[in-house]
């Protein structure tokens, strides 16, 4: 029985094209501990690129909803996005962000959560948070292939959640 799963498993993804998410929850970095976990989460992608990558098509708005656990209590939620040019040396992005993280720093999205983002800001540990953000992909926006580092930062400036999103601009 357990083959026969396999086999219908394989034939499923065969026939669809079966394609796994095209994000990946980032670990703990050396500025910010990890202090949430991720539930679920909803990407409003244009579909997919032959490279695996959420297509963005310029002009639109792209919408990202998550829900997750906070293990901490805080008063506080931000929004922190950063994009990551792959073949850009780290030094030049570096100076570019301007915040010494990686990547370079995107301004479009609305940093305090706490404004229109979550459901409340006096969160307490053990919670489960609901979060929506858009993120407008504007028309002159380079047709690229980057990384986008989607943070959501408790009032220690630390990640209750961050996932880093393969994305391609498109047309």
């Amino acid at each position: 029985m357990k083959y026969l799963s396999v086999i219908l498993l394989a034939s499923c993804c065969y026939t669809a094209r079966c394609i796994l998410p095209p994000y990946h929850e980032c670990g703990p970095s050396t500025s910010h501990s990890k202090t949430g976990v991720l539930k679920s989460l909803d990407i409003g992608c244009a579909g997919l690129s032959a490279h695996n990558a959420c297509k963005l098509k310029r002009g639109t708005d792209v919408s990202i909803t998550t829900n997750f656990t906070s293990n901490v209590n805080t008063n506080k939620v931000t929004t922190v996005v950063h994009g990551i040019l792959n073949g850009v040396a780290e030094v030049f992005l570096h100076l570019l962000s301007k915040d010494g993280e990686e990547g370079v720093r995107f301004n479009g999205v609305t940093e305090d959560a706490c404004i229109s983002n979550v459901n409340h800001c006096n969160i307490t540990k053990g919670e489960i948070i609901h979060y929506t953000n858009t993120l407008p992909v504007d028309v002159h926006y380079p047709l690229l292939r980057l990384t986008v580092k989607w943070e959501i930062r408790d009032d220690q400036n630390n990640n209750l959640v961050c996932i880093k999103i393969p994305v391609e601009i498109v047309n």
